[in-house]
């Protein structure tokens, strides 16, 4: 799994917690505003949550720096600071800076939750989607993620857009998928975390977002549940194809359509630009694949290799 390393400025920026004269003279209106947007909590919080889980734990600074925080944020927690609350949730999760303990965590994010944060409402999805502390509640947790992705909180976009891909504690349904992936993608969140994946498996930056774009491709080329529309298939194929992360299933249907002008002009160069990098994506993943992608990533490497020799062969010997 890739460890986002934490920036040092993070480790340079910590100053003292207000105090609750400090708080008096900002209205509720204000300080939930302040506490609950993307990246705009006070100095010594500065940082994804998100971020700090995926960090590498051997770096003592950084656990020295996580326990100061959880420390100081307790007593605001119990003067109903929401925030302060998050982060103890946060801090009786991991045993930070407190023995862990789910149960005190899901008290503290509750609190925040309640409060309208939208980390905390995302943390509580988490432990719902995992059990702990509680009995494992896909419906439960998708309400959660669902108050905290109306916030436009990135995690729980991602999160919930997940449990539509899969159809976990929703219908599924790859339209939804597609759209909360989307804002996910578009507010900068990035996951590579297991805490964030309700399957088990290990996410890639957007996995959903492409994987649902493509289940839904097939569904209007195929006229499963969708009316058959050519176009739509191509443009939502192209978009699984193209996005940061390549997707070879997807580069490789793509490769498909140019070569047999399914819902775009039939173009043979196009097709085996996409059959190579549908080659090369599937080699590149293959070295930190899960054994279920590994066997797609096989198949889509044969296939590709055998329609590369095809395409190939009728240019040498220019029949198209």
């Amino acid at each position: 799994m890739r460890s986002i390393k934490f920036s040092a400025l993070v480790l340079t920026c910590f100053v003292s917690v207000p105090t609750l004269a400090d708080y008096d003279q900002t209205n509720r209106t204000d300080r939930v505003t302040w506490s609950t947007e993307y990246n705009a909590y006070p100095k010594w919080f500065i940082g994804d949550l998100e971020e700090e889980l995926s960090r590498d734990m051997s770096d003592m600074g950084i656990i020295n720096y996580e326990k100061e925080k959880c420390v100081k944020a307790i007593p605001l927690a119990e003067q109903g600071i929401d925030f302060a609350q998050l982060i103890s949730g946060y801090g009786y999760q991991h045993g930070v800076c407190v023995d862990q303990d789910y149960e005190k965590a899901l008290f503290w994010y509750r609190k925040a939750a309640n409060q309208g944060n939208d980390r905390a409402q995302s943390r509580l999805g988490d432990m719902y989607s995992e059990g702990l502390g509680v009995e494992q509640d896909y419906e439960e947790a998708a309400k959660w993620y669902r108050r905290s992705a109306d916030q436009n909180y990135g995690g729980a976009q991602y999160a919930l857009g997940a449990m539509y891909s899969k159809g976990l504690g929703v219908e599924q349904d790859y339209e939804e998928a597609i759209d909360l992936l989307s804002k996910a993608y578009e507010v900068g969140y990035r996951t590579s975390q297991a805490e964030y994946n309700v399957f088990g498996t290990s996410p890639k930056d957007h996995y959903y977002l492409e994987r649902s774009q493509l289940a839904l491709a097939k569904k209007y080329m195929w006229n499963q549940g969708k009316p058959r529309d050519l176009p739509k298939a191509y443009a939502l194929t192209k978009a699984a194809a193209s996005l940061d992360y390549a997707y070879a299933p997807a580069q490789l249907d793509l490769g498909f359509m140019h070569s047999m002008g399914i819902g775009t002009p039939k173009d043979y160069n196009e097709a085996m630009k996409w059959f190579k990098a549908a080659k090369e994506s599937a080699d590149a993943e293959l070295n930190w694949s899960d054994p279920e992608d590994t066997k797609v990533l096989k198949s889509v490497i044969r296939i590709a290799e055998i329609q590369i020799k095809i395409l190939q062969y009728h240019i040498d010997n220019m029949e198209i």
